[in-house]
C-alpha cells in the first residue's frame, strides 16, 4: 500500500564541513536513498525544512536536487536555512515530472492522507496564529519547529506541542539533529525525522525518515534507517593509548570502507570520518599521528579531524578533581586551550558568564559574518 515518506533536515549542499572540503556527497546520497524508496513504494514525499544548508545553494547542489526529486509528487515546507520569501527552490525546474507543492499554509489530499503544513517560524506569537488556521480535517501537520517537550530551555524552543489543535492527529517535524523523537502531550501525538545527514560531531550517526501509511481509517508509521558515512570517534589522553590507536587505526578504517561498500554506500561516502581528541602534552603527539594516517590523508583514503586537548594526566592536581563541583568557568578552562582555541575559549566563557546570552551569541554572528554556513562542530539546526 503505497503512503508517505517524510525527510527531514537534508541541508544539501557540497560539503558537510567547511574544514573539510573534500569530504563530499553525504546529502545527495541520503536524498537519492529517499527518493528510491518512495518510487519503489509508490510514496509520495515531504520534505520538513532546511532542504538546502543555504538559501542560496550552489548551482550544482540546485541542479543535482531538482534531479533526485524528479519523478515524484514532492510536497515541502522551508526552515530557517533555505526560506524564500518568493519562490521557493524545489519550484524552480520548468521541466519537473510529478506534483510539487509548497505546503505552507495548504491543505492536501495525498494517498488518502489530508495534510497541511507551515514553514518555519522563529516568533511565538506569529506561530500560534498560524496554527489557529490549519484546517479542522488536517490529519498530519507538518512544522519545521524546536519544541519545548524536547528542548527544555525557555529560550530554546518556539513551540509548545499543547499549541497543536485537538483535532490533528499527528505533528511530524523538522529543525531536530539529535536522537529520533516521539511522543505524546495532551492527546497530541507528535514525532521528529531528525537531519537526514550527520552535521555536526556530535550528532547521533544513525540517520532515518518516517513513512506513513492510512490504513482503514488509522494512520500507521514506520521509521526507516539510511545509509550514512562511517564516523570513528576517538578519545587519547596518555601515551599508550595514542600508541595502540596509531597502530590498531588503518586496519580500523579500511574495515569501515569495506563494510560500507558491500551495504551500498558509494565510495566517495564509504571514505570513513575519522576525529580524534588527543592530549598535547603527549611527546610528539602531531608527529605521531600523522605518520600513522599521513598517506591515508593524501590519498583521500579518509577525512580526519584532530580535536587536541590541554594537558590532563594522574598526576595533574585537576584530575583528581573529575567529577567534583566546579565552576563553569574552571571546566572550561579545563576543556577549551586558551592557547591552541583562543576565541572559542573567550566564546564559550562569555556566553556561560553573560547575564543574556544572546547578546553575545548576535555579537559573534556579527563579528564572523556567521549566518547560514555549517561551522565544525556547530550542529546546523
Amino acid at each position: 500500500m503505497s503512503g508517505i515518506v517524510f525527510a527531514g533536515d537534508l541541508h544539501a549542499s557540497p560539503a558537510i564541513y567547511t574544514s573539510l572540503p573534500g569530504m563530499q556527497g553525504d546529502s545527495e546520497f541520503a536524498l537519492q536513498q529517499i527518493t528510491d524508496y518512495a518510487r519503489q513504494h509508490d510514496h509520495a514525499l515531504v520534505l520538513l525544512g532546511d532542504n538546502f544548508d543555504r538559501r542560496f545553494p550552489d548551482s550544482g547542489t540546485l541542479a543535482r536536487v531538482l534531479e533526485l526529486l524528479d519523478g515524484s509528487d514532492v510536497a515541502f515546507i522551508q526552515g530557517q536555512h533555505d526560506v524564500q520569501p518568493s519562490i521557493s527552490w524545489p519550484d524552480v525546474s520548468p521541466y519537473t515530472v510529478g506534483e510539487r507543492v509548497h505546503l505552507n499554509g495548504k491543505l492536501i489530499e495525498w494517498k488518502g492522507i489530508k495534510l497541511y503544513g507551515l514553514d518555519c517560524e522563529r516568533s511565538r506569537d506569529k506561530l500560534a496564529e498560524k496554527l489557529k488556521k490549519v484546517p479542522k480535517d488536517c490529519e498530519i501537520l507538518c512544522l519545521h519547529q524546536l519544541i519545548k517537550q524536547v528542548m527544555g530551555i525557555e529560550e530554546a524552543w518556539h513551540l509548545d506541542i499543547a499549541q497543536v489543535p485537538e483535532h490533528v492527529k499527528y505533528t511530524v517535524l523538522g529543525d531536530w539533529h539529535g536522537l529520533p523523537q516521539n511522543g505524546e502531550t495532551d492527546g497530541r501525538k507528535w514525532a521528529y525525522t531528525g537531519s537526514s545527514t550527520m552535521r555536526s560531531i556530535s550528532e547521533p550517526t544513525g540517520k532515518s525518515f518516517l513513512v506513513a501509511q492510512k490504513i482503514s481509517d488509522q494512520i500507521g508509521w514506520e521509521r526507516v534507517p539510511l545509509l550514512t558515512r562511517p564516523f570513528m570517534l576517538n578519545d587519547v589522553r596518555f601515551e599508550t593509548e595514542l600508541t595502540t590507536w596509531c597502530d590498531a587505526i588503518n586496519a580500523a578504517f579500511q574495515k569501515a570502507t569495506k563494510d560500507a561498500l558491500g551495504k551500498g554506500v558509494p565510495l566517495q561516502v564509504a571514505r570513513p570520518f575519522v576525529a580524534l581528541r588527543f592530549n598535547v602534552a603527549i611527546p610528539g603527539a602531531h608527529d605521531k599521528i600523522m605518520a600513522a594516517i599521513g598517506p591515508s590523508i593524501e590519498d583521500g583514503s579518509i577525512h580526519f579531524h584532530p580535536m587536541p586537548h590541554r594537558k590532563f594526566t594522574p598526576d595533574s592536581p585537576d584530575y583528581a578533581n573529575v567529577g567534583a563541583n566546579v565552576s563553569a568557568q574552571a571546566a572550561i578552562d579545563e576543556s577549551i586551550d586558551k592557547v591552541i582555541c583562543p576565541e572559542l575559549h573567550e566564546l564559550v566563557s562569555d556566553l556561560a558568564n553573560a547575564p543574556d546570552p544572546r547578546v553575545i551569541a548576535v555579537a559573534f554572528k556579527h563579528r564572523h559574518r556567521v549566518y547560514d554556513s555549517p561551522l565544525t562542530g556547530v550542529s546546523s539546526g
